[in-house]
Formats: structure tokens, sequence, C-alpha cells
């Protein structure tokens, strides 16, 4: 990992090492969520089960983008907020992929849960790059 993130060659191509830390942060947000299903459904409804693993994933994956990919300590509290709105804008997104996969078409969990790392994916990329870890001179 260190020859990754030191590689000038590597370290050039955002997209390939967000998509790295995405990978590692989706695995993590799908075994938390899973997790949390296995162990709480008979005592939660899910959508509970969603906004736990959701904020347990969000504060995870803004460490691991800012250590990793963007390095930008300056107003880390303000950039940790400006996340975490950008993140119950995810929220929302998430429960209503949830409703309508799980809730109402009778997708499996797993599968749900994949659609929605997909949409997240994608939402998180362009808020990463173009509000939460946007340089002040940019």
């Amino acid at each position: 990992m260190k020859y990754f993130i030191k590689n000038k060659y590597f370290i050039k191509n955002e997209k390939i090492i967000f998509l790295f830390i995405g990978l590692v942060n989706t695995i993590f947000s799908f075994v938390t969520n899973y997790c949390l299903f296995i162990l709480f459904q008979n005592f939660f409804d899910y959508k509970i089960i969603v906004l736990t693993s959701t904020i347990a994933s969000l504060t995870f994956n803004f460490f691991s983008y800012n250590i990793v990919l963007y390095r930008k300590f300056d107003n880390l509290f303000f950039r940790l907020l400006k996340f975490f709105i950008s993140g119950l804008i995810f929220i929302f997104i998430s429960m209503i992929v949830f409703i309508i996969f799980y809730g109402y078409l009778n997708f499996s969990y797993l599968i749900t849960i994949l659609i929605s790392q997909i949409v997240a994916t994608i939402y998180a990329y362009t808020m990463n790059k173009r509000f939460i870890f946007r340089s002040a001179d940019q």
C-alpha cells in the first residue's frame, strides 16, 4: 500500500485511487451493513439498520479518502461537516433505493446493498471532487 501512495505515476491517476479506496470502503460498508442486518434484524426495522450502517460507513469513508487520496488537513472539521451534509443526501438516496428494491420490489437484501453501492459510488465521487475536498482556490 505504501508503494502505491508514494509512487508518483500511480498517484496522478486520481480516479484509480478513488476506485481502489472506494472498493475498500464498499467492502467495509457491505460487511458492516450485512453484519448489522444479521445481528439486529429481529430487533429493528431494516431502515434503522441501514441508517446506522451508513453513518459508520460515512465516517470510515471520510477518513480513508482524506488520508490516502486528498490529504487535505486544513479545515478538517469543516470538511467533515460537508462530508456529513453530503452524507445526509446519500442517506436519503440510499433509503429510497432500499424502500424501492427491498421494500416494494422484494429484491434480496444483498442485491439491494449492491445496487445502493453502485449509486453511492457515482454520487460520492462527484461530491468529493466538487464539494468536499475541493481546494479553496478551485
